[in-house]
C-alpha cells in the first residue's frame, strides 16, 4: 500500500483502476482490503471507475495515535487523502462509522463530492448501540482491553440477521469471514474509533436535523432490515431530512449487510451511475 501524510497522520491507501473516482470509507475496525470481499473493487473497476480504498486512522498500517478521535477528524483525513490524490467530484461510500465519515465529507466539502452512499450509518443510533459503544469506551478507559475476537462474537446478534445466527454452518463461515475482515485489533486506534462512534451517535436530535438539512449533495441512505444499531426507521427518517436524499432498505440483512452483498453493490452502483 502507498502512504499519504495528511492531517498530521499517515494514511495507507490503494488506488485500483482508472476512471471517475469512487472513494470507500471503512467502518469501525474494518480493514481496507475487505472491500474486495464485498465486491466493491473489482466490479466497479470493470465498469470503468477508479476505486480508492484506505485504512482509517486507528487501523494499521495507517497511523494509530492516541485519541480521542471524532468523525470530523476522520472526515478531514479522508478529505486530505482525496486532495493528496488530486481528485474532485468523487463518489464516496462508507458503512457504519464509514457512513458517518462519508456523510460528514459530503456535508463539509460538497465541492469535492458528486454523491455519497451511507450504508448502515448516517446520524444518531439506537439506544442499544449507544449503550454498547458507551460500555466499550468505559471498559477500555478503565483498563479492560477485551480481545477483538470476543468483542466481535458478543456483537453477532446486532451484526447479523436472526436467520443467519440460527444456521451453524453459516455462523462458522461468517466468523471466519469476520476474522479476515476485522482481524485482531487493539490499542489506541481501537479506543479512538469507539470514541468517535459514541460521540457521533449521541449528538442531539436538533444537531442531526440541522446537519442533514444543510447537506446539499445527493445522498443515498442504505438500511438493513434487521440492523439493531441503525434501524430502518431511523435511517428512513434521516433520508427524509436530506434535501437530496434517497433511501433503500436491503431485506434479510443485519448491520454488516453480508447476507446480500450483491444488493448493496447493485444499489450503490445504480446510484453512482445516475449522478
Amino acid at each position: 500500500m502507498a502512504v499519504a501524510e495528511v492531517n498530521g497522520i499517515e494514511i495507507a491507501y490503494e488506488v485500483h483502476g482508472e476512471g471517475e473516482p469512487i472513494v470507500l470509507v471503512c467502518g469501525t475496525g474494518q480493514r481496507a482490503e475487505s472491500w474486495s470481499f464485498l465486491g466493491m473493487v473489482t466490479e466497479p473497476v470493470e465498469q470503468g471507475y477508479q476505486v480508492v480504498t484506505f485504512d482509517n486512522r486507528g487501523m494499521a498500517p495507517s497511523g494509530c495515535p492516541e485519541g480521542p478521535y471524532s468523525v470530523e477528524m476522520m472526515a478531514q483525513d479522508t478529505v486530505g487523502l482525496i486532495e493528496h490524490l488530486g481528485l474532485s467530484q468523487v463518489r464516496i461510500a462508507g458503512i457504519s462509522l464509514g457512513g458517518f465519515v462519508t456523510f460528514q465529507v459530503a456535508r463539509s466539502r460538497p465541492d469535492l463530492v458528486r454523491g455519497a452512499a451511507c450504508i448502515a450509518g448516517l446520524v444518531g443510533g439506537s439506544r442499544y448501540v449507544q449503550l454498547l459503544t458507551d460500555a466499550r469506551v468505559d471498559a477500555i478507559r478503565d483498563g479492560h482491553e477485551m480481545p477483538g475476537t470476543l468483542d466481535s462474537l458478543l456483537s453477532l446478534p446486532g451484526t447479523f440477521a436472526p436467520a443467519t445466527l440460527q444456521n451453524d454452518a453459516v455462523v462458522e463461515a461468517m466468523t471466519t469471514m469476520m476474522d479476515s475482515v476485522f482481524g485482531e485489533w487493539s490499542g489506541p486506534g481501537r479506543r479512538g474509533q469507539y470514541e468517535a462512534d459514541t460521540d457521533w451517535i449521541r449528538r442531539p436530535r436538533s444537531w442531526q436535523e440541522e446537519a442533514l438539512a444543510e447537506t446539499r449533495v445527493p445522498v443515498l441512505v442504505m438500511a438493513h432490515q434487521f440492523d439493531l444499531f441503525f434501524p430502518p426507521a431511523l435511517l428512513s427518517w434521516g433520508a427524509e431530512q436530506l434535501p437530496h436524499g434517497q433511501y433503500v432498505e436491503i431485506p434479510g440483512c443485519g448491520h454488516a449487510g453480508v447476507e446480500d452483498i450483491g444488493a448493496h453493490r447493485e444499489a450503490a452502483m445504480k446510484f453512482f451511475a445516475s449522478l
